[in-house]
C-alpha cells in the first residue's frame, strides 16, 4: 500500500486518536481539582480513567507511527536520509 491517498489515510486515521486523546487527558488535567470536589467518587474515577487514556493515547502514537512507517509516511526520515533535514513528505 504505497499510494499517496492511502498513505495520508493511515497517517490520519492514527493521527485523529492521538489529537482526541491528548485533548480529553489535557481536560483531565486542567479540570480535576473542580470535578474532584464535586464528588469523591468523580476523583476516583479520574484517577482511573486518566492512566488508562495515557496507554491508549502511546498505543495511539505507536501504532500509527508503526503503521504510517509500513505505508510509507514520511517517505524519508531516520537513518538513510542523505539530507540533514530529518523528514519529507510522501512523492506521488
Amino acid at each position: 500500500m504505497h499510494e499517496p491517498h492511502a498513505t495520508y489515510l493511515v497517517a490520519g486515521l492514527y493521527g485523529c486518536p492521538v489529537v482526541c486523546w491528548l485533548v480529553i487527558l489535557l481536560f483531565y488535567w486542567r479540570e480535576h481539582r473542580r470535578l474532584t470536589a464535586i464528588s469523591p467518587m468523580v476523583g476516583t474515577m479520574l484517577m482511573v480513567v486518566f492512566p488508562d487514556g495515557a496507554r491508549t493515547l502511546l498505543e495511539s502514537v505507536f501504532f500509527g507511527a508503526r503503521y504510517g512507517a509500513r505505508a510509507g509516511f514520511p517517505a524519508s526520515c531516520g537513518p538513510s536520509s542523505t539530507s540533514r533535514s530529518t523528514c519529507s513528505s510522501p512523492s506521488s
